[in-house]
Formats: C-alpha cells, sequence, structure tokens
C-alpha cells in the first residue's frame, strides 16, 4: 500500500498531550493491578487509556490504518522489506534471539523432564525398537491409563524423527519442541509482515522470541508448541493465496492446517478460526462471492483429505478424542453449582491472566503473575482497543477472532484450574501482535508530535531502544534469574526429585541399587526408563525396586566383595544412619534444603554382617512396621501408575520375612 502523506505539524502536536495521558492511565491501571490496590480502580484506568490512545490517533491522523511510517525508526524497517539481503539479516538477528532464550541453560532449565514429555518420549522410543504403529492411528500417551488421553502417531513419527537427528536423550526430548518454537519466531514476522508491515511484524517476533511465557512452555516437549508453528505457516499461507490469487499458497495452508489437527486437541480451534474468517470475509466482500467460495474449496478440501485417515479412526472411537475435554469441560461444573458463575469465574480469570493475575501452574510461566511484563502488558491493552476498533478491516477482524476463539480452550474448561496459559497458548502471538501494534502507533505519533530540530529523529530511536532493552533484561531476569531461586518452580520442575538423573548416574558405576518404593512416583519410574534407554533395553530399569532390610533374596546373588547402593525415603533416614553408621550416608538436598532422599554404600559383607548383629526381635518389628507404613502409603496413593503395585509387594515381603524373623527367634521352625 502506498504510503500516506504526514499529518500536518499542529494536528501532530495536538496528538502529543492525548497519547501521553494514555500512556500514564495505562502506566497506573498496570500500578492498581501489580500492587493489588485494586481491580476497579485498575479496569477504570486502563478503560479510560484505551479510549484516549483512539483519541490520539485520530487527533494524529483521520486514517488509523497502522502502516503508515512516519517515524525515521520505522521507515528504515520497512525499507528492509524492499531489500531482502538486509530484511533476511533481520530475521536472522530475531532468529539467533529466540535461539538463545531457549538453548541457554536448557540443560538445568527446566531441571527434569515433565512426565507428559517421559511418556511421549517412551512411545516414540517403542517405534524405534521395532513397534508396529499405524501412521494414521493413535497410541495411548499412559501406559497405566490405556482409557485415557491418545496421542496421534503421525506426531509420535515427528518426535522418531527428532530423535534420529539430534539423539534420544534429553536433549533430543527437549529438541520436540524447542526446535518449532524457535521456528515460530521467524513464522509470527512472516505472518505479521503480511497483516501489518515490518515494524509490527519485528516487534512482534521480538516479543515472542524474549516471551517468558513463550520460553517457558517451549522447553517442555509439548504438542502444543508444534500446534503453533503450523497454525502460523497456514495461516501465512491462507493470506498470501488470498491476496495474490495462487492456489497452491491456499492447498498448502489447508495441508499444514489438516498436518496441525494430529497436534495438540486444541488445534480444531486453529481450523476454526481461518473457516470463520473465511466465512465473515466473504460476507464483506459479496461482489467476489464465487471468488471466496473457490478460495475455501482450495483451503478446506486439501485439509480436509490429510485429517480424514485419523477422521476416520476418530469416527469409529470418539471417546479417544472426547476423553480429555470431557474431564475439564465447563458443563460439568455450571452443573455442580446449579448456575452460571463458573462461566463469569473463568471470563474473569482470562480477562486478568495477561496484567494482573496469571496461570498459578510453573510448568506454564512464572506462578501467579501475568503472562506479560509490565511494559508489554500496557501496550497489548492499547493494541487490543484500536485493533477492536478497526474491525471492519478483514485483517484485523482475523487477529480479534484468533484472540476470541482462541481463548475458548481455557474458557470452555473447569475454571479451579483457570486461568491456563498453556490452554490458551495459541494466542501468545496475537497479545504480542497487539502490543507491537500499539508501541509502533505511539512512536509514530510521538516522532510527527515532536517540534523540528536536529536530529529530531534520535528520540523515538533511543525510545525504541529503550523498549527493546527493558524486554530483553526483564524477561531473562524473570527466567533465567527469578524462576530458578523460587521453591514453588523448583518443586513443579523437579516432581522427580531429579532421582532418575541421580540414578542414571549411579548406574554408570555398576553396582546394584535398590530404590525404596515410596521413591517410585510414576514420573521417577517413566523418566528412568528414558533416561537409561539402550538400543534393545527399553523399559530396562537401573535399580530394583524394594526395601533393603528385606533383600534377603536379591543378596544371596551378590558376592560378599559387591558395593551394594540403597536409595532410601528421608522417612528412614534415622534408621539407616542408625543401623549403618559406618557407611558412606549421603542426604539428598533440594536447592531450598529440604531432603529429597538418602543414599547409602555398603559392602554386602558388611550389610550381611550388620544385618546378623542386630537384634532380631528389633529387626522383625521394624520390618513389620515399615510393611505396615507401606500399606498404608498404598492405600492413600492415588495415582495410576507403578508405585502401589511396589508398596504392596513390598509390604507383602516385609510381612512374611517379619514372621519367618520371629519365628525363628522364638524357636518355631514352622514354615
Amino acid at each position: 500500500m502506498a504510503r500516506k502523506k504526514a499529518p500536518s505539524g499542529q494536528k501532530s502536536q495536538n496528538a502529543w498531550g492525548p497519547l501521553a495521558g494514555s500512556l500514564i492511565l495505562g502506566f497506573l491501571g498496570q500500578l492498581c493491578f501489580r500492587f493489588d490496590l485494586s481491580v476497579v480502580a485498575g479496569l477504570l484506568c486502563y478503560f479510560a487509556a484505551a479510549y484516549i490512545f483512539i483519541l490520539s490517533l485520530r487527533k494524529y491522523s483521520s486514517d488509523e490504518v497502522a502502516i503508515a511510517d512516519y517515524y525515521p525508526l520505522a521507515a528504515r524497517l520497512s525499507a528492509l522489506g524492499s531489500k531482502k539481503g538486509l530484511e533476511w539479516l533481520l530475521v536472522l538477528a530475531l532468529l539467533f534471539i529466540a535461539a538463545f532464550f531457549r538453548f541457554y541453560r536448557l540443560g538445568s532449565q527446566p531441571s527434569s523432564l515433565w512426565l507428559d514429555e517421559g511418556l511421549v518420549g517412551l512411545n516414540a522410543l517403542e517405534i524405534i525398537e521395532g513397534k508396529h504403529a499405524a501412521l494414521w492411528s493413535v497410541t495411548p500417551l499412559d501406559r497405566w491409563r490405556p482409557d485415557w488421553v491418545k496421542t496421534s502417531n503421525l506426531y509420535l513419527y515427528y518426535v522418531v524423527f527428532v530423535f534420529k537427528t539430534f539423539g534420544t536423550g534429553y536433549f533430543g526430548l527437549k529438541m520436540v519442541s524447542v526446535l518449532p518454537a524457535v521456528a515460530s519466531v521467524v513464522a509470527v514476522y512472516f505472518l505479521f509482515r503480511e497483516i501489518s508491515n515490518v515494524p509490527v511484524a519485528a516487534i512482534s517476533a521480538f516479543l515472542t522470541a524474549v516471551s517468558q511465557w513463550h520460553i517457558t512452555i517451549s522447553r517442555w516437549g509439548w504438542d502444543a508448541v508444534l500446534m503453533s508453528l503450523l497454525q502460523l505457516v497456514s495461516y501465512w499461507l491462507l493470506l498470501r493465496g488470498l491476496k495474490t490469487g495462487r492456489k497452491w499458497h491456499l492447498v498448502l495452508s489447508g495441508v499444514l492446517m489438516g498436518l496441525c489437527l494430529y497436534t495438540y486437541i486444541a488445534s480444531w480451534i486453529a481450523l476454526a478460526i481461518a473457516v470463520t474468517f473465511l466465512v465473515l470475509k466473504s460476507t464483506m466482500e459479496r461482489h467476489g462471492l464465487r471468488s471466496s467460495l473457490q478460495h475455501g474449496i482450495f483451503f478446506l478440501v486439501p485439509c480436509l483429505v490429510v485429517f480424514a485417515p485419523l477422521g476416520a479412526y476418530y469416527f469409529q472411537h470418539p471417546g479417544d478424542l472426547f476423553v480429555r475435554t470431557s474431564e475439564l469441560t465447563l458443563a460439568k461444573s455450571v452443573a455442580v453449582a446449579q448456575s452460571y458463575y463458573p462461566v463469569w469465574e473463568n471470563i474473569g480469570k482470562y480477562a486478568l491472566m495477561f496484567n494482573a493475575d496469571g496461570d498459578g501452574n510453573p510448568r506454564h510461566g512464572f506462578p501467579h503473575e501475568p503472562v506479560l511484563d509490565f511494559v508489554t502488558a500496557i501496550f497489548f491493552v492499547l493494541g487490543f482497543a484500536y485493533c477492536l476498533r478497526s474491525l471492519k478491516n478483514a485483517k484485523a477482524m482475523l487477529v480479534l477472532l484468533w484472540f476470541a476463539l482462541g481463548l475458548q480452550g481455557g474458557l470452555l474448561a473447569d475454571p479451579s484450574d483457570s486461568p491456563n496459559a498453556y490452554r490458551t497458548f495459541m494466542v501468545s502471538p496475537i497479545v504480542y501482535f497487539f502490543a507491537a501494534t500499539s508501541i509502533h502507533l505511539s512512536l509514530k505519533v510521538l516522532s510527527g508530535s515532536l517540534p523540528q530540530f536536529r536530529r529530531k529523529e534520535i528520540v523515538p530511536m533511543m525510545l525504541g531502544t529503550a523498549l527493546i532493552c527493558y524486554a530483553l533484561s526483564i524477561n531473562y531476569w524473570t527466567y533465567f534469574v527469578k524462576r530458578p531461586k523460587t521453591r514453588e518452580v523448583w518443586e513443579e520442575e523437579s516432581r522427580d526429585g531429579e532421582l532418575p538423573a541421580k540414578l542414571a548416574s549411579l548406574s554408570g558405576q555398576s553396582r546394584p541399587i535398590i530404590v525404596d518404593p515410596l521413591l517410585l512416583w510414576k514420573v521417577v519410574v517413566v523418566n528412568s526408563w528414558f533416561r537409561n534407554y539402550r538400543s534393545g533395553k527399553l523399559f530396562e530399569s537401573p535399580f530394583r525396586a524394594g526395601n533393603l532390610l528385606t533383600a534377603e533374596g536379591y543378596l544371596a546373588q551378590l558376592s560378599a566383595e559387591h558395593q551394594l547402593v540403597y536409595v532410601y525415603s528421608p522417612v528412614f533416614a534415622r534408621m539407616m544412619r542408625s543401623l549403618f553408621p559406618d557407611a558412606k550416608n549421603e542426604a539428598v538436598l533440594s536447592p531450598f534444603g529440604d531432603p529429597l532422599y538418602g543414599v547409602v554404600t555398603i559392602a554386602v559383607a558388611d550389610l550381611r554382617l550388620r544385618l546378623a548383629s542386630v537384634d532380631q526381635r528389633s529387626l522383625a518389628a521394624a520390618i513389620q512396621n515399615t510393611a505396615v507404613f507401606y500399606q498404608e502409603q498404598a492405600s492413600a496413593d492415588a495415582e495410576i501408575g507403578p508405585r502401589r503395585k511396589f508398596l504392596l509387594e513390598e509390604s507383602k515381603k516385609g510381612i512374611d520375612f517379619a514372621g519367618r524373623l520371629k519365628r525363628a527367634t522364638s524357636g518355631d521352625r514352622t514354615p
């Protein structure tokens, strides 16, 4: 589109006052949210800020389309569009920033693998080991819950491809989400360049690259990240096809959207956004109804063809498609409450997620803090108000549809887990687009409002640079400095207590390892299987589950010179120190000083001698009490996994062994 003339100097100067007022009101509103002063006052400040911001744009120019690049910084960025070499340098810079924020400290942040990651990794390893998995079918995510959530095999083959490229270890599993996350930043740039202009696209991509919300989710190996990438590229091709009339753009867009449906369940929303946009766009352009119908067919038919094989499976097994959504549906909460209060509760929580009170789950961002930093949150509201007022514009309609429908993954779910930044992850690019749009407009108004003086262009350039430095520093500090020092974050990231990593290092010492069943939660077992994987030896644990006091059968297989490693629960720390005062006994603590588990290393000969020297009646009583404790823990264990089985087996073994000891000490030889 041709560049518009800058508005007159008087009109430009009149716009500076309202713009400053809107930013100040936005700042006050954000202060109200950040310091929990008053939600009502914060909302009122933001409503006033949005209204005055739109007013300032009116005063600045009667044409409110955010593509006129009057200020020098925007002009220089826009010039990159006509110089492909320079534009690719900009893209490479964005790619470097995105890669840095996602690869830096990847081995320690997050501190471990999440259960879902490990389960998907094991399912992919089974395919590598030769398991038959029909390309268009599904595989249960959790082997202990075969009727629960299922993963499409096509997605598992993507994981297999990543493993073949980057290895089957920890790093390879993280690449499943890190690579599409980095690529998404580039996709954000080209998509929003198509929707708006180079400055807005560059700012949007930069904010996405440094966003702690995007960084946090992209490091967990989740399928929603690949879904977001496919969605972005599909939308870009769709807009290119509508603009140029090239049918292959539309066909390829449909193919990618069809592939998107093989990832996260919320991908159906991505398709709904595209279809709704095409329908509404055709109603806005009634003179081109036939052309709009052709565009829709060239997009939708390839999408349905690609999805048809999996769709046929879901048609025969509808429960597999809706098993997770039926668990989380808002309708259940409404039925229990017998009112629509849960609906309004969800709306309120998601309305405040970006500026006031965010997701409490540390795996989705910093717990209970807004998903946006202080400054970006202000510009997000102003940009949203601007796009809302431009609803008649087809591209503004697309981004608003994207935002409104993209939130439905959270709005239609149980409010007890709201707001949920993962279920609404697909709106993250649009959120940064809103912020980028208002930043661009603000700098444009500022540049036009300044009086003429030498080197006038330095002012907006300095402000733009300051915003870049702020976004870089605040998001770096939040993720790489603040998160590791927060107990709540560490406890959620390290549900396995980092025990699988410890077991992997101990197994490399060729020592037999026994692990107390109290420690064998599902995430520990799964991550141990994954970390210990060797070709042809899937599901082989580097340890035996059991209690050291009842391991007589296993000890009989070992020579006296063997060094045995026993990993025990902190509840047995005093017993272990009392029984084996001379053994090497390590207490493993969390970074916050909480006991996680203990590791005692003792020669088999010393262990036998020590157990033989202990009063046998006292030993029998200790084993009996331990067996009862295991039984109680098994009854209280609500997790559907291996731990309950281990506990019950060890409880039975302990009761039997304690009985034999009691009979031996009383002289009763009855078997």
